[in-house]
């Protein structure tokens, strides 16, 4: 299968669910921005198959994706007509971007070195641009402990050592919860 994903395309019924989920987290993101934020550029680094990003941009923000999985990537520029780079975000040329808002969801448990990692979507950050994340907690395995153990995460994160390697790779926390 494709990398992270149980198959190589989206079928119909995770794109169901999937656009729930979305849905739910731009409300979540849109909740959490300073108030009086004017949509701006967002980055969604493993951006699956746009969903997110396509809500986004309905609500005016200047959307990019980074999706390493072709099939997927394909299918957000397909489907959606969002600017996909497919590569590793390790090694995204973004020409010298910034943007206000960069997006990471269950990926930062999947990269070789978390805190490069963190630090390189910080960078990527305007002046007063927002890093929103979410990692799995190793207290609250999805499905069971063996399958979530011994899935594609290189990282397990408790909310204290998220909280500490955020605050290593120079970012400053706003809201943590699990």
């Amino acid at each position: 299968p494709a990398l992270g994903y149980a198959s190589d395309i989206p079928s119909g019924v995770y794109l169901y669910w999937k656009t729930i989920k979305a849905r739910r987290d731009y409300a979540w993101f849109a909740a959490h921005l300073p108030p009086g934020t004017s949509p701006g550029s967002v980055l969604e680094v493993g951006c699956s198959e746009g969903l997110l990003l396509s809500i986004f941009r309905q609500h005016g923000w200047q959307v990019l994706g980074i999706e390493p999985t072709h099939s997927y990537a394909t299918y957000a520029q397909t489907r959606f007509q969002i600017s996909v780079i497919n590569t590793l975000f390790e090694d995204a040329n973004l020409n010298g971007q910034w943007f206000d808002v960069v997006i990471s969801l269950e990926t930062v448990e999947h990269a070789k070195d978390p805190r490069a990692f963190l630090r390189a979507m910080r960078d990527l950050l305007k002046p007063q641009g927002i890093l929103f994340i979410s990692v799995p907690c190793v207290f609250i395995p999805k499905g069971d402990a063996a399958s979530f153990l011994g899935s594609h995460h290189l990282s397990l994160f408790t909310l204290d050592s998220l909280r500490l390697i955020l605050a290593q790779a120079g970012l400053r926390t706003m809201t943590l919860d699990a």
